[in-house]
């Protein structure tokens, strides 16, 4: 499956001009404020993400913590860093993630850093069931 394919989950630290994005180009996408998470512990938004097979995105890096270091299960987690205030710059982003076509395997953490104009991408492959 491709990452474009996927459903996602939008962490309450997403620009809500983003989710807009995502639905008027018809992706899959639900965030905290519609499950009444907004405000609750990352560990129950990543429970809750893994349960209904959605990609967390976030702009917090505590996902990444929760997965590795406490070996929370998880589905996959797209970081992107540094959270931006400006929601054009995180569209800016996953658009262009979206073009490199990548490959989606559960428990793939991919972290997105734009820099100018170009954007840096790092992958820890899937390996979490």
């Amino acid at each position: 499956m491709k990452l474009h394919e996927c459903a996602f989950f939008a962490d309450e630290n997403i620009h809500p001009d983003l989710i807009r994005y995502f639905q008027k180009k018809g992706y899959d996408i639900t965030d905290v404020a519609q499950l009444n998470l907004t405000g609750k512990p990352d560990s129950n938004i990543i429970y809750e993400a893994y349960k209904t097979h959605r990609i967390i995105i976030t702009h917090d890096s505590d996902f990444g913590t929760l997965a590795i270091a406490n070996r929370e299960p998880f589905w996959g987690i797209l970081f992107i860093r540094s959270g931006h205030i400006r929601g054009e710059i995180s569209i800016s982003t996953i658009r262009t993630l979206f073009e490199k076509d990548l490959d989606f395997t559960p428990g793939i953490i991919i972290v997105a850093q734009r820099q100018n104009d170009s954007l840096k991408i790092r992958i820890r492959p899937g390996d979490n069931d």
